[in-house]
């Protein structure tokens, strides 16, 4: 039976030997094959009439390629993805639009050893698993291609003597033919084996054996190989879904600036008020008074401009201006910066603006000469302060209230009340003849008209509750105990932008009426200070929820008249407002000292609203958006380890390929392909056919013969010694081996 026309001659090498192979001195790791080989016979089977059939050679090359390439296009091309899913999408430290606006510490920090990935990490460990799903499958491609390596040595090493104890026994060739076709069971028998003659060997002393063949060895070696290889990729693998962890990151981009206004400029209602030749010129009058003319020509002032803007910021309610807080470490200056309102907390800035500040200093009791108060004046207390002693020279009457002031020197024509009758003192002649004055005022001469910084001086109530009313040894406090109450005296000077006050982190008071306003109607103790606020011209940085710069320079009185002229007691405008300075004093109860810098810290904030009434917005080019995102964290050890293994067993695919192309011949082919399952099965029952040259293993079987083909079916049977044997049968009956057939 012929498979072909063509005539196929078959050459085999016969193994003649002197003596009988003793089957029980076969080992594994070391075997004396009882083989003499005497002569070396060459047999031939050739069918005549017929002629040779092409060459498998150039088909099974292609097989060579296939197999190759399903190893190593999987393996490169995952490696592809999951780097280029990590570079595309990779997260830089670089993406801070405007540098003044940027920090380490605002745009999170970032660790070298880790990559930053805008994709969920879920999606990276699913790319980052495919080369690990499928490397163990891998394995037994590899051991085919090495097939071909062990098909060329047993070729090789058949055809001379002297290499004779090279070839594996028949029982190693067992452990070469499973360990070819990827068994990891192998493993155990082999390991089994070893430990049985191990013990043998001890208990009957017998020699060591020789070594097992190295074509065996080295065909562990490379299963070995790629088995370690599919692990590391395993590995790899199992590390990166470990450590690649979702995290928020901080990403920051521009905003257009016609998004916020986060500059402030003076408002245009203020500048469009008249001055020159007007009665209530701006210039004498400022812009934060409201003052207009009746027909008779007489001014009035009353309020303030704006009047509902500027209550709304003190309350805090203001839907266009908050006050930030900023402290100067190097001057130990504080400032109270007019801000834009009702920007998401994301939203990070540079910006021109104005601000107040308010130094406060607490005059002692010993200063001053206090009058003795009797039963006509109990409700008064006269007192009469010096330079020399007080620093300052001011006479007044105290009053029990929760708050007293007076204005020294705000204005060039005229004072507030003496210190403390508000409301009730002549403020001078200057004053009487505004609509004489006031119409002259050029603008080249309004910074002169209004004094900035300007000074003044308080007097403010240290509440029962507070621990501080009943400490008597504390010279700042001035105590007239007989009179049911005291006081603390202060010098205060106001300016621009200047504050004096604690440091503060959080950017924002509470946006709801003083969180420190409480009705309170008893008091035990007055402070009073002497002030000066200037007002600034401002430049700053604004981000991570704080001021971080800022610039400065004394803003011209004009600026400083917005705040000083309505708050003045003179006008009334404004007492009620002042007294929650007082409150926030009175949540001091560490010393007398700190909470006169808590009411200086306070008064510049009501400064400040005072002025943003009379401010508008402007926009501003450094402007930009911080949103948090979801990102990956991926360690870049891990992803490194996992290409490296990716290619690395992609190259143990390409190295044996390699060598499997470079070996592969006629015969090699036909040896390799009978080192399988298929080649094993049809030496046992297609004798026939195994002997034949074929291209591929289905030219085995006769029952794949196009021209006659035999089906036989293979069963087993029990012999007499307790064993089973296979057998084939065509129909006709069993037949113990196929190849006897």
């Amino acid at each position: 039976m012929q498979a072909h026309n063509n005539s196929v001659c078959i050459t085999t090498h016969i193994l003649n030997t002197s003596e009988k192979y003793d089957s029980s001195q076969e080992t594994l790791d070391g075997q004396i094959l009882s083989l003499s080989l005497t002569d070396l016979k060459t047999s031939a089977i050739c069918a005549t009439n017929e002629t040779p059939p092409e060459s498998p050679q150039k088909p099974e090359r292609w097989k060579i390629v296939v197999v190759a390439s399903v190893i190593v296009v999987p393996m490169v091309a995952f490696t592809i993805v999951i780097l280029a899913l990590v570079f595309a999408n990779q997260l830089h430290d670089d993406e801070c639009p405007y540098a003044e606006l940027c920090s380490r510490e605002s745009n999170h920090t970032r660790n070298s050893p880790y990559y930053y990935v805008n994709v969920p990490a879920a999606r990276l460990a699913f790319v980052a698993s495919w080369s690990s799903t499928i490397a163990f499958s891998l394995v037994s491609l590899l051991m085919s291609l090495f097939s071909y390596t062990v098909a060329w040595q047993l070729v090789s090493y058949s055809k001379s003597a002297e290499h004779v104890s090279i070839l594996p026994t028949p029982y190693q060739m067992s452990f070469l033919v499973r360990f070819l076709n990827a068994e990891v069971l192998a493993f155990t028998d082999i390991i089994q084996y070893k430990m049985h003659n191990l013990f043998r060997r001890e208990g009957r002393k017998q020699p060591k054996k020789k070594p097992a063949s190295p074509i065996l060895r080295t065909t562990i070696s490379i299963f070995l190989l790629g088995i370690l290889g599919s692990i590391l990729i395993q590995a790899a693998d199992t590390w990166l879904h470990i450590a690649t962890n979702p995290i928020n990151l901080i990403q920051t981009h521009p905003v257009p600036a016609s998004t916020y206004f986060p500059s402030r400029g003076v408002a245009p209602w203020c500048l469009t008020k008249p001055s020159l030749g007007s009665e209530c010129s701006k210039n004498w009058w400022g812009c934060g008074l409201g003052c207009w003319e009746n027909e008779a020509g007489h001014i009035y002032t009353w309020g303030l401009a704006n009047m509902s803007e500027v209550n709304d910021g003190f309350r805090q309610k203001s839907v266009h201006h908050k006050w930030l807080d900023y402290r100067d470490e190097a001057s130990g200056v504080d400032f109270a910066v007019v801000a834009p309102a009702n920007v998401p907390e994301n939203v990070e800035w540079k910006a021109d603006s104005y601000g107040v500040s308010t130094t406060c200093r607490p005059i002692p009791f010993a200063a001053c000469d206090v009058e003795v108060v009797n039963e006509t004046t109990w409700s008064h207390m006269p007192f009469s302060c010096s330079s020399s002693k007080a620093g300052i020279d001011i006479n007044g009457t105290a009053e029990p209230l929760v708050m007293q002031y007076s204005f020294l020197d705000f204005h060039k024509d005229f004072n507030d009340a003496d210190a403390f009758l508000m409301g009730s003192a002549d403020p001078g002649p200057g004053f009487w003849k505004a609509n004489v004055t006031a119409p002259k005022v050029r603008d080249e001469d309004a910074n002169g008209v209004f004094r900035n910084p300007w000074r003044w001086v308080a007097a403010i109530a240290v509440y029962e509750e507070n621990p501080l009313a009943y400490d008597i040894e504390d010279p700042l406090v001035w105590m007239v105990n007989w009179t049911g109450w005291d006081m603390l005296v202060l010098d205060c000077e106001t300016t621009g932008t200047y504050i004096h006050s604690a440091p503060m982190l959080s950017p924002l008071l509470p946006a709801y009426p003083h969180p420190h306003h409480y009705p309170m109607t008893c008091y035990d103790k007055l402070i009073l200070t002497q002030t000066e606020p200037p007002v600034h011209d401002i430049s700053y940085t604004y981000f991570t929820s704080t001021i971080h710069t800022l610039t400065h320079t004394i803003s011209n009185g004009s600026l400083a008249g917005m705040i000083s002229m309505p708050a003045a007691s003179l006008f009334s405008t404004m007492p009620h407002y002042f007294d929650t300075a007082v409150d926030d004093a009175n949540r001091i109860r560490t010393s007398t000292s700190a909470m006169v810098t808590e009411f200086s810290k306070s008064m510049s904030h009501l400064f400040a609203a005072t002025l943003s009434g009379q401010l508008s917005a402007r926009p501003s080019p450094y402007v930009q958006k911080k949103v948090s995102i979801l990102v990956s964290q991926m360690p870049k050890a891990a992803l490194w380890t996992l290409v490296v293994s990716n290619l690395l067993f992609a190259g143990i695919g390409v190295v044996l390929a390699g060598i499997a192309w470079r070996v592969s011949g006629e015969e090699v082919q036909q040896i390799q392909m009978r080192l399988g399952i298929p080649g094993l099965t049809a030496d046992v029952f297609e004798k026939r056919n195994n002997g034949l040259q074929v291209k591929s293993e289905r030219g085995l079987f006769q029952e794949n013969d196009v021209v006659e083909p035999v089906v036989r079916r293979v069963g087993v049977r029990r012999t007499d010694t307790g064993g089973t044997v296979f057998g084939s049968s065509d129909g006709e009956g069993w037949r113990e081996d196929g190849s006897r057939m």
